[in-house]
């Protein structure tokens, strides 16, 4: 099947480049461009909701900016409210003025409003004191004339009208009093009230600040078109809003110099994540490539053979952006897709690009010295087509089926992530699902017929190998054809004592893998914005000088009435860690939202958080109604817990895709089960080495309090993928070996000369790449490129160099052993040419 690809490319070079070059440009155009519906990082979303139909997924919904209107908060610094009053009311009344505001508060317009409720509180009660006690103000009306009579007879005796006039005033005056009184009474009584509540004013205001408060019209849920109007109408508000509140932020500046403004919402924070995500992609390639670059210029010694993995790997990435962008418009693409997409594309078109490109060289030199001329191309035979053809046909052999098996076992590694419930996990599951197929179909057809077009031009001995510093570098560390050499040496030192090199090799994993023990596992939306940004400046300020301002801890929806939730109330304020807990508010068609903070703990997602969501949880049988909790802790639980319930599914799926495949290549039943242990080891040890790093905040890297969760999910994935990667490099050297000689100790060592330095290097480019990433300013991202980095280091030295030759020396023929009924499966369906 591979020969046969191999022929069809050689006859058809040319068409086979122009077919991947369009279908390269729609990809690029679409992603880049998108023909005016928007390019890829305008399309690309950043939610919050982790696991649909979760507990806390269903306070989000509730609770959400579509459903209750977004809040913008505009946090101020450098001076009072006081001071700049009229300037803080003419802002006000610009903001209400905007389509799509449907509220605003401040700290002048609070004090109004609450000094405005007072004098209606008091007008009312006042009116009700005074109709509630008619009957004590005609007693003292009664009382007052009484009074008159006893002590002015002459009254008695007055004339009629005289007299009417007389007690008429005599009422009056006692009416007056007693009004007079009611309402002295009442007006104290209200007083009082208000004096014990504190007004909203106080709330929004510091020693060196204030804040502003909007909130925008709900989104439309009548339809999809509806929907869409709305969210436009949204985010025209907000860009309207920052319009005037920097307009607005100059003019003060005039009076006051220090003056600041920090504006911070939902749609904020995830514009900055999405601009982030770019800024950080950008940043990866332009570090990683460039090395990349030369670490391939050091395994090949010219230009043009490493510039085609690079190639393999811009068209890539160029066309699974273009195919995210197409699955944009039918779902909801996360932003760290991108990334991680274009971290693995990267690492495996290099890789397999790095593996197709040395085994075309090597058999160049292998044909060149089968003809008598020197290897190095330093004489050429007659016919240089046909040696180009050759040697491209048997790469595609050997080679193409090699980075095949490598990228379906890869894709099977990764297809675990399709068994998570979490939409995040199974988009990141198809991107990088995607991208793996599209390097390995780069690596097989775009690559050999680069190499069929270049012809002697990779036959000859590059320009730049005639400079002997850099001869000298490429003789040393670039890819070679010899059978003997530094890790055949190695072969040889590890087949004399293979036994102690396993047990040592054990315990160094192990020890490695000790740290992953202590794991924890935490994924908080608000640690995903950009450190330094406005947004991040504002939540800082809020978090110190606004508590009433604050995200809370958690939130509970209960379904029911606000006045029956007191028990509930009661059961959160004696919560252990609960500092405070606001007022029961109705949700119109959802229940009752009730807030609870934990002001006094370090991690709002923490283990005490965490605890609080699931003693609430366990009392949701007690109350006679149903309620939820959500909340950013309780949302990292939800998602951890979903994660541990479809892990075992993932797995299975890993396990027997694995075995089926590495036995369809091989033919053994030994060897599947022994990659499968090794790599899972390799994986654990990595995960261990990176919960080290970022505990302790090594190597300038941040000091968290675990990994993000979907990082340790995409890690399993894609780096047990990696792993098995350089499995299969390793082991179809070794078994081409088997197969000629039988010889397993020779063969052990032949493998590993002949793709020693290939893995070597491979591992080095992709580390390289992983570290790019590691100068961006998102976590996440930071996370998954050193952890992937030190699965591959640990793979690729440790494992692959010393514990793999270890065992199968050991191991001797049992490496190639499978029960008859498996090796009569193997010689009918096996893929082997």
């Amino acid at each position: 099947m591979f020969r046969a690809l191999g022929r069809g490319i050689t006859r058809h070079p040319l068409l086979c480049i122009l077919v991947w070059l369009g279908i390269v440009i729609v990809g690029a155009v679409s992603a880049l461009w998108g023909f005016q519906q928007g390019n890829l990082f305008q399309r690309m979303e950043s939610s919050e909701s982790m696991v649909p139909g979760s507990e806390a997924d269903v306070v989000l919904s509730a609770t959400s900016s579509a459903s209750q209107g977004e809040t913008v908060q505009i946090i101020a610094e450098g001076s009072t409210s006081s001071a700049i009053s009229d300037e803080i009311t003419k802002l006000h009344q610009s903001f209400i003025k905007i389509p799509g505001v449907h509220s605003v508060v401040d700290p002048i317009s609070a004090h109004e409003e609450f000094k405005q409720a007072q004098a209606e509180a008091v007008k009312a009660a006042i009116d009700q004191a005074l109709a509630d006690q008619q009957t004590t103000i005609e007693q003292a009306e009664q009382q007052a004339l009484a009074t008159a009579l006893a002590t002015q007879p002459q009254l008695a005796y007055a004339p009629e009208q005289v007299r009417a006039e007389q007690e008429a005033l005599i009422k009056a005056q006692a009416r007056q009093e007693a009004e007079k009184a009611i309402t002295q009474q009442a007006t104290q009584a209200v007083d009082a009230q208000f004096d014990e509540q504190e007004d909203p004013a106080q709330q929004l205001q510091s020693s060196e600040g204030f804040a502003i408060i909007l909130t925008l019209d709900p989104v439309s849920q009548d339809s999809a078109s509806a929907s869409q109007e709305a969210t436009q109408k949204a985010e025209h508000a907000i860009d309207e809003i920052e319009k005037k509140a920097n307009a607005w932020e100059s003019h003060i500046r005039t009076q006051h110099s220090d003056f600041d403004l920090h504006i911070a919402s939902a749609s904020i924070y995830k514009d900055l994540i999405l601009g982030q995500v770019a800024t950080d992609l950008v940043h990866g390639e332009a570090i990683g490539l460039p090395v990349a670059l030369i670490l391939l210029l050091i395994v090949f010694g010219g230009a043009i053979a490493a510039g085609l993995p690079i190639l393999s790997a811009l068209a890539s990435i160029a066309i699974a952006m273009g195919i995210l962008w197409g699955v944009s418009f039918g779902v909801e693409v996360d932003s760290f897709v991108l990334n991680i997409l274009s971290i693995i594309g990267l690492a495996l078109s290099i890789d397999y690009g790095l593996l197709v490109v040395s085994r075309y060289r090597e058999e160049v030199a292998s044909a060149l010295r089968q003809q008598g001329l020197p290897d190095n191309g330093t004489e050429l035979p007659s016919d240089v087509p046909a040696l180009v053809r050759g040697a491209v046909i048997e790469t595609v052999a050997t080679a193409g089926r090699t980075v095949s098996f490598s990228a379906l076992t890869i894709a099977c590694a990764i297809s675990g992530l399709f068994a998570m419930k979490a939409p995040m996990l199974r988009m990141i599951g198809a991107g990088g699902f995607t991208v793996t197929l599209i390097a390995v179909l780069t690596a097989t057809t775009l690559v050999p017929s680069l190499l069929t077009l270049a012809g002697a031009k990779l036959v000859k001995p590059s320009a730049m190998t005639r400079f002997k510093p850099l001869r000298i570098v490429v003789e040393r560390f670039g890819d070679t054809s010899s059978d003997t050499g530094i890790f055949s040496r190695l072969g040889h030192w590890v087949g004399k004592r293979p036994g102690a090199i396993l047990i040592v090799s054990i315990a160094i994993l192990l020890a490695f893998a000790s740290p992953a023990m202590n794991l924890k596992m935490r994924s908080n939306f608000v640690e995903y914005v950009p450190d330094g940004s406005d947004a991040q400046i504002a939540m800082s300020i809020i978090d110190e000088d606004f508590p009433q301002l604050q995200t809370p801890t958690g939130m509970v929806l209960a379904r029911t009435e606000p006045e029956n939730v007191g028990t509930l109330v009661d059961f959160i304020e004696a919560t252990d860690g609960v500092s405070r807990v606001s007022n029961p508010t109705k949700l119109p068609g959802e229940g009752t939202l009730i807030n609870f903070y934990m002001d006094d703990i370090d991690d709002q997602v923490g283990e005490q958080a965490t605890d609080a969501v699931q003693y609430l949880r366990g009392l949701n049988q007690t109350m006679g109604y149903e309620y939820y909790v959500g909340g950013a802790a309780a949302l990292q639980l939800d998602f951890n817990n979903s994660i541990t319930a479809d892990a075992p599914w993932a797995l299975l799926i890993i396990v027997c895709a694995v075995l089926i495949l590495m036995f369809l290549m091989t033919g053994s039943f030994v060897a599947p089960l022994t990659a499968l242990l090794i790599n899972g080891l390799s994986l654990v040890a990595g995960l261990g080495i990176g919960t080290l790093i970022f505990d302790q905040g090594w190597f300038g890297l941040p000091n968290t309090n675990g990994l993000e969760t979907f990082v340790v999910a995409c890690a399993a994935a894609f780096g047990f993928g990696l792993a098995m990667d350089y499995e299969v490099f390793l082991l179809a050297r070794i078994e081409e070996f088997w197969k000629e000689t039988h010889n397993n100790h020779a063969a052990v060592i032949q493998g590993l000369q002949r793709s020693g330095r290939i893995i070597t290097a491979a591992a080095a480019i992709i580390v390289a790449v992983f570290v790019g990433f590691c100068f961006g300013k998102l976590l996440a991202i930071q996370e998954i490129g050193v952890v992937l980095a030190i699965i591959v280091i640990v793979d690729a030295s440790l494992v692959r160099m010393l514990l793999v030759p270890a065992l199968m020396t050991i191991l001797d023929k049992w490496n190639w052993w499978a029960p008859k009924p498996c090796a009569r499966i193997y010689e009918r369906w096996g893929l082997k040419e």
